[in-house]
C-alpha cells in the first residue's frame, strides 16, 4: 500500500515521529537481521551512490506536506567511518558533518549504534557554498554488530537515513 493511502486512514494530525532508539531497534536492526518490519514501503533502500549523486529535493516526491523521509542506505565503508564532507553529483553541492558520530544510548543506558548529522549545501566549493534548510541524520550498529551476512557485504553495510526538509531561510525575513 503506498504510503499516502497510509496517510490517508490515519487519524486528522497523525504525524510518525519515532525517536532514535525506535529508529535503530524497530528498523535498522530489523533490515541487518533481515525481518520485515512495518511498514517497510515508508523506507526506501537506497546505494550510497545513488544518494551522493543528486540534490536532496530530487530524491524524494512530495505529498501531504512531509517534511521527512527515511531510507536504507547500503553504504560504502569508507564514508560508514568517517565524518566529512560529502559532495553530491558533479559539485552541486555538499553534505557536511555537523560535528563528530554520537553515541546513541538505549533505555538501560548502553550505546548500542551512533548518529551523524549532516546539513546539506549548494554550490561547487565551500568559498562559495550555500547553506540550505536540508538536513540529514544517519544511524549505525556498532562494528561488532554490523558484520552479520544480512548487513556487511561487499564492503558495505545498512545505515539508516532521516532526511529532513526545514523551512527556507528565504522565508523567515
Amino acid at each position: 500500500m503506498p504510503v499516502q493511502n497510509i496517510l490517508s486512514q490515519m487519524p486528522p494530525g497523525y504525524k510518525f515521529l519515532p525517536t532514535d532508539e525506535e529508529l535503530i531497534t524497530h528498523y535498522l536492526m530489523n533490515k541487518v537481521s533481515d525481518y520485515e518490519s512495518l511498514p517497510p514501503h515508508d523506507f526506501e533502500d537506497i546505494d550510497d551512490d545513488e544518494l551522493h549523486s543528486k540534490p536532496p529535493s530530487n530524491l524524494v516526491t512530495y505529498s501531504c506536506g512531509e517534511r521527512e523521509w527515511y531510507f536504507f542506505i547500503h553504504e560504502g565503508e569508507e564514508f560508514v567511518k568517517r565524518s566529512s564532507n560529502r559532495i553530491v553529483g558533479d559539485g552541486l553541492g555538499f553534505w557536511r558533518a555537523n560535528g563528530q558520530e554520537q553515541p546513541v544510548f538505549n533505555s538501560d543506558g548502553n550505546v548500542f549504534a551512533f548518529k551523524t548529522q549532516f546539513t546539506y549545501f549548494s554550490g561547487s566549493s565551500q568559498k562559495n557554498a550555500t547553506k540550505t534548510h536540508w538536513r540529514m541524520e544517519k544511524y549505525r550498529l556498532p562494528n561488532d554488530q554490523c558484520h552479520l551476512e544480512d548487513c556487511y557485504c561487499k564492503g558495505k553495510e545498512w545505515v539508516l537515513g532521516r532526511l529532513k526538509r526545514g523551512m527556507s531561510y528565504k522565508n523567515y525575513f
